[in-house]
């Protein structure tokens, strides 16, 4: 008896010790020190409001070595997950799943558009499910999805991208390949099809992802901005009604330069329209893709001047964020003038000294009285940490004495963000290199929802093992196989252990590993391992970690 009772005090300590090298501290609120973690793979990520201060994040789980199959979850106020992970399933079936981002709706609920193969006769094919609040499918029979277009059996959609027609539908473009044309289709809010057959926009056009970009348009339309060609750099516009007709028989030229990853169209007042490109300039149109001002609004702050995402205010004016040698918000109204005298200068060059700054969003307070400036700042030794700032979009001075500190991987990199704004509060969901997702609060005041103490901001404060950083760890659910990538500091030898629940070890490798960058593949298909929750430990002569990974059979 006495030896039993020694063997089950083993096992709860090793338990303990391992849940708690995986978990956060404070692990017993939800937001948590570090943030709520997903407990799932995400391959995709999006996050939009839903009702009572919730938010809406499509996480995606890899299901298997040859597809992945995407989920929605919505969280209430403090973090709790309202359906059991990993939430709802978009389809029933084991199919190659490509979500292309969700829309709220005004019912509380979410459109997702995403490619699939669900029928033999066709290959790859765009569908689109809208959900209530609760969870509950809407579209097609059975909540099976609602068909976009059909393509050939041996084509894809490239770059497929949604966007919302402000009435609970949607609209979406896509090159079909092999060919070059783009083609724009959707849905309405019923799930009916909003054309029979997709529209051509143009066809002789060059196939690139970073050469389009759409916008909501005028009573239910869309704005599709696009180049001539790849050697033109020429800008057209077109505005697809809602009844699928074309605004123009020859789109207009909107100006003579390329568009970008950081081109935006963004829906303004009267049916007017702004076209934010990079460098920073600022373009101002009406219905009939006239500009109203006598030339652009041109903004520079040195060689290496970049944009965050613009937002339009109610009054109809654009603000954004630009950095250079200076960081400075800018607010334009409809009329060409400028709330502040060439913009208002913020708190954030500083964090050059050390690194780069990324804009990754920028989001309106509920309230439209304050904007939250979400960035990553990347050190010079590639470890980031994602902060934001707090604006008042009266005045366009900072709110909070420095940008707040919200994550940093304890290894590798931030992989993604997305944020949104609920109560006026910032809701944040950050990806790591490792593919470990974390859900994160800002409140008003700049606190971090769950944070009690100090959290660490800059490597400097990052406690890690001194011979080996683990960067990487994927797939997680897997299934077999499973990447480890190391970079090592120290010649030293180095062991990997899986170990079971019951804390019994049932596979164990010693690597060989060179300085620096190492990519190690664990193949364990021949242990017959069952599908749950095990730990892989990875031990060095003076140091080790654990990480909590899940085996999907």
């Amino acid at each position: 008896m006495i030896k039993s009772n020694c063997t089950l005090s083993a096992v709860i300590v090793f338990l303990t010790t391992l849940l708690l090298s995986v978990l956060p501290p404070h692990s017993h609120a939800q937001w948590g020190y570090n943030g709520y973690q997903i407990p799932y793979l995400i391959n995709a990520t999006d996050i939009v409001p839903g009702p009572d201060n919730s938010v809406w994040v499509l996480q995606g789980l890899l299901a298997g070595p040859e597809y992945s199959v995407s989920y929605l979850q919505r969280y209430d106020e403090d973090g709790y997950p309202m359906f059991e992970q990993p939430g709802i399933r978009a389809t029933e079936m084991d199919v190659i799943s490509d979500p292309m981002g969700i829309l709220p709706t005004s019912d509380g609920g979410v459109i997702l558009g995403f490619v699939a193969s669900m029928d033999e006769e066709y290959g790859n094919s765009i569908y689109g499910q809208r959900y209530s609040a609760d969870g509950e499918k809407l579209w097609g029979p059975d909540g099976a999805p609602a068909i976009l277009t059909h393509l050939l059996a041996d084509n894809y959609p490239n770059y497929p991208t949604i966007c919302s027609d402000g009435n609970d539908g949607f609209w979406c473009y896509f090159f079909d390949s092999p060919n070059t044309p783009i083609y724009v289709c959707g849905l309405n809010s019923d799930g009916s099809m909003k054309v029979d057959e997709p529209i051509l926009i143009r066809e002789d056009l060059w196939p690139s992802g970073d050469i389009i970009t759409i916008a909501e348009g005028d009573s239910g339309g869309m704005y599709i901005a696009f180049i001539t060609s790849r050697y033109d750099d020429i800008t057209n516009i077109q505005h697809v009604n809602a009844d699928g007709s074309l605004r123009w028989e020859d789109p207009p030229t909107l100006y003579d330069g390329p568009l970008s990853r950081k081109t935006y169209i963004m829906k303004a007042l009267d049916n007017h329209f702004y076209l934010v490109t990079p460098g920073i300039n600022i373009f101002y149109f009406n219905s009939d893709a006239d500009m109203q001002w006598d030339d652009r609004l041109t903004f520079r702050f040195g060689a290496n001047t970049q944009n965050s995402s613009p937002v339009v205010f109610p009054d109809g004016s654009i603000g954004l964020v630009g950095t250079g040698n200076n960081t400075v918000f800018i607010r334009v109204r409809p009329d060409g003038t400028s709330y502040y005298d060439d913009g208002y200068r913020i708190n954030l060059h500083h964090y050059y000294n050390d690194g780069f700054i990324y804009f990754k969003s920028l989001n309106l307070s509920n309230d439209n009285l304050f904007l939250y400036c979400t960035f990553i700042h990347q050190y010079y030794n590639a470890i980031t940490s994602n902060r934001t700032q707090k604006i008042d979009t009266n005045d366009g001075h900072e709110c909070w004495q420095d940008s707040v500190f919200v994550c940093s991987p304890y290894h590798g990199i931030l992989g993604s963000l997305s944020t949104v704004t609920t109560n006026n509060e910032l809701v944040i969901v950050a990806i790591e290199s490792s593919f470990n997702c974390f859900l994160f609060k800002v409140h008003e005041d700049g606190s971090v929802a769950g944070r009690t103490d100090d959290v660490p901001e800059s490597p400097s404060d990052i406690e890690q093992p001194t011979s080996f950083s683990l960067l990487a760890l994927y797939p997680n659910p897997f299934n077999h196989q499973i990447i480890l990538e190391l970079e090592i500091q120290q010649a030293e030898a180095i062991s990997i252990t899986l170990y079971n629940l019951l804390g019994e070890s049932i596979y164990q490798r010693q690597p060989s590993i060179e300085m620096g960058f190492n990519r190690l593949s664990l193949n364990m298909e021949e242990i017959g391992l069952a599908s749950g929750t095990y730990f892989i430990t990875i031990a060095g002569p003076k140091e080790k970690l654990t990480r909590k990974v899940e085996y999907v059979h």
